[in-house]
């Protein structure tokens, strides 16, 4: 089935597809998709090549409710689920010596995840 959906990217420097472990993979997708939010409306299309790259596509509608919770994450709210989602992330992170950001469809960072640079 494709997607007519807005293309998010989540890179984690540090892995490449081929040398991620597939659970920890699983478990930065896990949380990217909590960030994300709309759960029947975000999906999973690819790994790219490179550094590991996470792809999703969000559905059109969906977009304005996944980028209203991207605005929250980056405002830092400490009591916000979308703050404590995003330093989860960065933990991630820091344990495997990695940095990263999440962009959008235009290809802008949306956020950056400092993990080992945080250090």
């Amino acid at each position: 089935m494709r997607y007519k959906g807005r293309e998010f990217e989540f890179r984690i420097d540090g892995y490449t597809p081929k040398s991620i472990p597939m659970n920890r993979l699983a478990e930065y997708m896990a949380h990217l998709a909590s960030l994300l939010g709309e759960n029947k409306s975000v999906h999973f299309l690819r790994v790219k090549p490179g550094s590991t790259c996470v792809c999703a596509a969000v559905e059109n509608e969906a977009e304005p409710k996944v980028r209203a919770r991207l605005r929250i994450a980056k405002l830092g709210d400490e009591q916000a689920e979308e703050t404590k989602v995003v330093r989860r992330l960065n933990r991630l992170l820091v344990e495997d010596n990695a940095c990263g950001a999440l962009t959008g469809p235009d290809r802008k960072k949306i956020l950056e995840f400092p993990g080992k640079e945080r250090l």
